[in-house]
């Protein structure tokens, strides 16, 4: 749920189902541990020290009430 167009496709389905609010979560950096755990080697496709943008005005645009928690 990264990219633009997926976010978009993910507020387009909540307009067609009538849903006016969300609440975003943060990324959790706990994954981490947790593939360790289980003996995998945990390897994230992007920097984990850059801030996710939870991209708000994207939801508002679509006139959902958004916040992140």
């Amino acid at each position: 749920t990264d990219t633009t167009e997926n976010l978009r496709m993910i507020a387009e389905f909540l307009c067609r189902h009538n849903i006016k609010a969300i609440e975003l979560l943060p990324y959790n950096q706990s994954a981490g541990g947790k593939y360790a755990a289980i003996g995998r080697k945990y390897s994230p496709d992007f920097d984990e020290s850059i801030p996710v943008s939870p991209r708000i005005e994207l939801f508002q645009s679509y006139g959902i009430l958004a916040k992140l928690l």
